[in-house]
């Protein structure tokens, strides 16, 4: 064993591909993440920009989560704060989702390439 660690301490070319693969699992992990954050962009935006009027209690209130609230949505400063607070929680499900799949990827890919 030790003189496996001895030959590829002094091989450039171990090192060089120890060092391409860390790179590859970098750029593999940072584009998942940039991906789900996009798809959560992508799923939130419309929901953001549209103009709801609360007050209207016939329409039922465009929300990123449908759920029961035990408040009543009926001003637009608590509407914008349940939009922002969904927003952080899907931005935080998003990135969580994004990293435990960039984990496994890198595993996979440190394995096999």
């Amino acid at each position: 064993m030790t003189e496996d660690w001895s030959y590829c301490d002094d091989s450039g070319v171990v090192l060089h591909e120890t060092a391409r693969k860390a790179k590859l699992s970098s750029r593999i992990c940072n584009g998942l993440i940039i991906l789900h954050t996009i798809a959560a962009l992508a799923y939130v935006i419309g929901i953001l920009l549209a103009d709801a009027d609360v007050t209207d209690r016939t329409t039922e209130l465009p929300l990123m989560m449908k759920m029961e609230y035990p408040f009543v949505i009926d001003t637009l400063r608590k509407y914008r704060l349940v939009l922002a607070t969904q927003f952080v929680f899907v931005m935080a499900c998003s990135l969580g989702a994004g990293l435990f799949n960039a984990v496994f990827l890198t595993l996979v890919t440190c394995i096999y390439i």
